[in-house]
């Protein structure tokens, strides 16, 4: 059952800004209300959590991305707004705009100890790597590194 709490800011945060947009001032409890089932739904929040984030600057700054969908109508704005909030987003915008040791994200064990046999690999060969990008936690299809010393990349290969 979701529980829908109300604005504590009703100058700023979702409820100030997103009344802004809303060309009939009276659907503003509308917009809160489906806003607050939605973020429920997608993330798992709860309804305390769920009314901080919509009062904090994230729901300033979300009313103003999506000032179109609101000022067209509520239900234009929750159907947008579902495909991009997700749990993921949610809950990191969570740990920003509000509590950032809430839902810590762990990282799991076997990339710490990846990372400590790397340590050990680089002071035995005295290379160590630079590297910007994603890390896969899965070695299937996995063939080794391309060791490209022109551009100074150690790139993954993978079977096609």
């Amino acid at each position: 059952m979701i529980t829908i709490l109300e604005t504590e800011n009703k100058d700023w945060g979702f409820w100030g800004t997103g009344k802004n947009y809303l060309k009939r001032k009276k659907d503003i409890t509308k917009l809160w209300n489906e806003t607050a089932k939605l973020i429920q739904n997608n993330s798992g929040l709860t309804p305390e959590e769920t009314q901080k984030l919509m009062d904090s600057r994230w729901g300033r700054h979300t009313a103003d991305s999506y000032m179109e969908e609101i000022s067209t109508n509520v239900e234009t704005f929750i159907k947008t707004a579902d495909r991009r909030l997700t749990k993921d987003r949610l809950i990191e915008d969570y740990r920003h705009y509000v509590d950032e040791h809430a839902y810590p994200n762990p990282i799991p064990q076997k990339y710490h100890d990846f990372c400590k046999e790397l340590e050990k690999l680089s002071r035995k060969y005295g290379i160590v790597i630079q590297a910007v990008g994603g890390v896969r936690f899965s070695t299937e299809d996995f063939n080794g590194y391309n060791p490209d010393l022109d551009s100074g990349d150690l790139i993954p290969e993978w079977e096609d």
